[in-house]
């Protein structure tokens, strides 16, 4: 890139999304505050590149980076601003992580709605891709912690929504925009308050995916807070879509629970992986693991969770992976995984899930660690959104040598599947479509296009996979 070195915060190197599945060469900057981010844009501009907008790296695929431009790591603009305990509001930079915004919260019992199993996540991604969390069923989507937005336009001007206003056009570019139209600065996000932050989960064990949707379909959202489900993708037969069902309630404050609410800790698990050496594990696993090796722990799990009441921490119940499998994508770094979330709408779901499994199973395509989740529609969407009144699960696949042959088989009859039902992928966690499944499962693609060149008038922001797949 032209003279891109004549400043010292930008490098050339090589970056990936959070699956590590694929890495490009980027010229990648650092800005640390709203003058150096206008500065990138305006050598971006100057030189005729384009930016990339990059929070944490969380997103699976090709969404936070552009080969060979410019991709903008906000990760060091990552201030608190404010907190008002009183009114119940944290006013924060756009790179700031979960992570952190707990950090500051916790200790006040105050929460986020919508917080996903990875709190590294930045809050500007969290916006981005509108992201959900387990109690999406009943709360919806992240839109809905938020108080305020402020952002930088490709014209370089600052500017800021606020939601008590009829602005529904720019919101809808903002939420699930995936950064395409804008440069999120600030937010300011309505905080929740709990009598405790311990959690009464219950979890059970269901035969099939017929009883798993039974079990989510007969929620009731005044007495549960989270519900979250594991789907076995070996399990065939009369025995398919089995699991395991939990769910989980704030419970109130009393002394009995002071000693797990003391326990709450809010840090990367760095050290440990299924309770052993994180780097020993993952070194191990990443020479032994087969899909009869996953095939047996999904066996295990199913058979030999715990059950029944537990009472949780907060921090513990959503952050999951945390505890127990953290950063499990650099088993699979050397071949990589692919990763597919697709979204089934309500009308039945059930026989569709199995369907989906049944065509996994063909290609022994297996989704190692399959979570389902309810959802209820958005109230803010795109023509790309991921929303509506239905399920999603994760198929997280290890690639093999038979990955590259299969794969276009099994993309296409899923997508065919998906259309056909109605349904879509979440395209934060894609690598891997191409334009014909894409069009087929987003239609209207082409109005999302249309209002991005309105918005980004000077086409500065672009992804890999916007290019990838939105672009001639």
């Amino acid at each position: 890139m032209t003279n891109i070195k004549e400043n010292n915060y930008y490098k050339k190197v090589k970056i990936s999304g959070w699956t590590k599945s694929k890495f490009v060469e980027t010229n990648l900057t650092y800005p640390e505050n709203i003058n150096q981010i206008i500065e990138v844009l305006k050598f971006a501009k100057n030189q005729k590149k384009r930016i990339a907008i990059r929070g944490r790296g969380c997103s699976f695929g090709d969404q936070s980076y552009i080969k060979n431009e410019i991709t903008c790591d906000l990760s060091k603009f990552n201030k608190i601003i404010n907190f008002d305990s009183k009114s119940q509001l944290i006013t924060v930079e756009a790179g700031i992580s979960l992570i952190e915004i707990y950090k500051h919260i916790l200790s006040k019992n105050f929460i986020l709605e919508s917080t996903p199993g990875g709190l590294q996540v930045s809050v500007g991604g969290a916006i981005s891709n509108n992201i959900h969390g387990k109690d999406c069923f009943k709360n919806g989507y992240f839109n809905e912690n938020v108080s305020s937005i402020k952002y930088l336009d490709s014209n370089l001007k600052i500017q800021e929504i606020k939601f008590n206003e009829n602005n529904s056009n720019k919101l809808n570019n903002i939420f699930g925009g995936m950064g395409l139209y804008y440069l999120i600065l600030e937010v300011t996000l309505q905080l929740k308050k709990k009598k405790s932050l311990v959690l009464q989960t219950h979890t059970k064990r269901v035969d099939n995916i017929d009883s798993m949707i039974k079990n989510f379909e007969n929620l009731n959202t005044k007495e549960y807070d989270y519900a979250i489900g594991w789907i076995d993708c070996f399990s065939r037969d009369k025995k398919i879509g089995r699991g395991l069902f939990r769910t989980a309630t704030f419970i109130n404050k009393n002394d009995n629970h002071s000693i797990l609410e003391k326990k709450i800790s809010i840090r990367e698990n760095k050290k440990k992986f299924l309770f052993l050496p994180q780097k020993i594990t993952i070194w191990i696993l990443s020479k032994i693991y087969c899909r009869f090796l996953f095939k047996l722990a999904n066996s295990i799990i199913f058979s030999f969770s715990s059950l029944g009441l537990k009472k949780v921490n907060f921090i513990k119940f959503v952050w999951i992976d945390n505890n127990f499998i953290p950063n499990y994508p650099d088993i699979f770094i050397k071949e990589g995984l692919f990763t597919i979330q697709p979204f089934i709408p309500i009308k039945d779901a059930n026989k569709n899930i199995k369907k989906i499994l049944l065509i996994c199973q063909k290609y022994k395509f297996e989704g190692i660690l399959c979570p389902i989740k309810k959802y209820k529609k958005a109230k803010i969407t795109n023509e790309l959104h991921f929303s509506g009144d239905g399920y999603s699960i994760v198929l997280d696949i290890p690639i093999n040598k038979n990955f590259n042959y299969q794969f276009k088989y099994f993309i296409d009859e899923i997508s065919n599947f998906l259309f056909k039902i109605n349904g879509k992928i979440y395209l934060t966690k894609d690598l891997h479509l191409d334009k014909k499944n894409f069009k087929k499962l987003f239609p209207n693609f082409i109005d999302f296009v249309n209002e991005k060149n309105i918005s980004d008038n000077n086409n500065l922001f672009a992804t890999d996979q916007y290019l990838r797949l939105m672009q001639k």
